[in-house]
């Protein structure tokens, strides 16, 4: 769990806890107070490559939105740590930086993969100076470290703010992937960068959003490749609309169509997807926290 947050006190605030639990859960669970950066943002469990013994190792990456003593996002970079947890959660947790060369880290994405020589774990980090990619494998304990966009050197454009990876097929007769992101931070423009497919670099898929701030890529029309699902809050500018659109990619993945899924009811912080009725259809949940509510959009496509 991550507590104490406070994004402008970048030396004092933040912290992240183990919450162990009782017999019965329904009483106090015992918190367990780990080491932990100034301002904690983000925190997800990741297979980083393997134990002694073959089994998956599960580390908690956590990564705070600023550098410890930063001010305006500027000074040391961003220390990404991934927390290994001990038999007795108790006892010292180690930890190892995964990452600290980015600024204003605010989001990642983890997947995996099962590929022919064993699972490898994506970690995919949006900050400042763009998309930086992490990739482990199973049987090893290093990671391979990639840009899918690098910004540091182009003025134009400002960083990441979300970042999701897409593995469905993009492309007729190819086996395309690529990142969908909200550009900048809290930004107005959601864009995708193919990875494998020959087309441009970045396509700026919409430039309206207030304040973007959720993202996901899924099937969730069954067409065979990925959807992109965006959702803004519109905290700077309360006046503005709020709501949660869908981006349809053609067979080419050229050309995106939009679809508005939640018009000015859902001032979305965040959201998910899952088949959460058991019909094989991926639905959304989203959660707003200016309109203060937790919506399900049920996926009712024929």
């Amino acid at each position: 769990m991550g507590a104490e947050w406070n994004p402008s006190d970048t030396v004092n605030s933040g912290a992240v806890f183990y919450l162990i639990p009782p017999a019965d859960r329904t009483r106090k669970w015992e918190a367990v107070r780990l080491p932990a950066e100034p301002t904690t943002h983000r925190m997800k469990w990741i297979r980083r490559g393997d134990n002694a013994d073959g089994k998956p190792r599960y580390d908690l990456v956590v990564a705070p939105l600023h550098g410890r003593g930063n001010k305006n996002g500027e000074g040391v970079g961003v220390k990404v740590l991934a927390y290994q947890m001990p038999k007795n959660p108790k006892e010292e947790w180690k930890t190892e930086v995964v990452c600290d060369d980015m600024h204003m880290t605010h989001n990642f994405d983890v997947s995996e993969l099962d590929l022919p020589t064993g699972v490898a774990t994506s970690l995919d980090i949006a900050g400042r100076e763009g998309i930086k990619s992490i990739f482990y494998r199973s049987g090893s304990n290093g990671a391979d470290t990639s840009w899918i966009a690098n910004h540091t050197n182009n003025s134009s454009l400002k960083g990441s703010g979300e970042a999701r990876m897409s593995w469905g097929l993009i492309g007729k007769d190819k086996a395309g992937f690529g990142v969908a992101a909200v550009e900048p931070m809290h930004g107005t423009q959601l864009v995708f960068y193919p990875i494998i497919i020959d087309a441009q670099p970045r396509i700026v898929l919409d430039s309206t959003l207030e304040d973007g701030h959720a993202l996901a890529c899924g099937d969730l029309l069954g067409i065979g490749r990925d959807q992109i699902i965006v959702g803004w809050r519109a905290m700077q500018n309360k006046v503005a609309k709020v709501g949660i659109k869908m981006f349809v990619p053609d067979e080419e993945g050229q050309k995106w169509t939009q679809h508005l899924l939640d018009d000015n009811t859902m001032a979305c912080e965040d959201l998910v997807l899952a088949d959460l009725n058991g019909d094989g259809k991926l639905d959304i949940i989203a959660s707003g926290r200016r309109t203060k509510n937790v919506k399900i959009y049920w996926n009712e496509t024929k």
